[in-house]
């Protein structure tokens, strides 16, 4: 009887041991529960979930050294920045601020790796202004796309503006909020 009362609870050990292992795996991935994960990234920002703009070259030379809560400038197109995910999600949803100080049309795209990497720019963007800041905001489909490296690759975009000396072509860079989706951990 003792013996057999040891075996059940050896294996009741094992179980809760299991269980507690992979909720502790759940939670070092940081895997949202609900499905949802929102990113608010201020361009200022160094290290967390979402890279610093890229190539610096491309950022006005006054700001190229980020500083906490100060927007910056893009001089040059494309501008790069990556969100880390170590999971999969169904869609983002971008918004960013900025201001346009340039007359280029500006874009939210996604860069795509594969054989040969491609970009893909949603064409119902929808713009507007929220406070002193106007906005640009696109849905992506990420259930094609591989994350490369653990993140997907996002770009802002002015087609035609490059470097003026005398800073009249620029995009001041505030935020940028993100809204990553995937089905939930646990379904109702």
């Amino acid at each position: 009887m003792a013996r057999i009362f040891a075996v059940q609870f050896g294996i009741r050990a094992v179980l809760i041991l299991i269980a507690a292992t992979f909720f502790a795996w759940l939670f070092d991935q940081n895997i949202p529960v609900a499905g949802v994960k929102n990113i608010t990234y201020t361009f200022s920002e160094v290290g967390g979930p979402v890279s610093e703009p890229y190539p610096r070259d491309r950022i006005a030379r006054e700001s190229a050294g980020l500083q906490k809560d100060r927007p910056i400038s893009m001089v040059e197109d494309p501008l790069y920045f990556d969100v880390h995910s170590r999971i999969d999600y169904e869609t983002a949803d971008i918004v960013l601020y900025f201001h346009n100080e340039s007359v280029r049309s500006v874009q939210l795209g996604m860069r795509v790796f594969g054989d040969t990497w491609k970009t893909v720019i949603p064409s119902d963007q929808s713009r507007g202004t929220s406070g002193e800041w106007d906005t640009i905001s696109a849905q992506f489909d990420l259930r094609d796309v591989a994350r490369f490296q653990n993140k997907y690759t996002f770009l802002l975009s002015a087609p035609g503006l490059r470097y003026d000396p005398n800073g009249n072509e620029s995009l001041t860079i505030s935020r940028a909020d993100i809204h990553l989706t995937r089905k939930p951990l646990f379904p109702r």
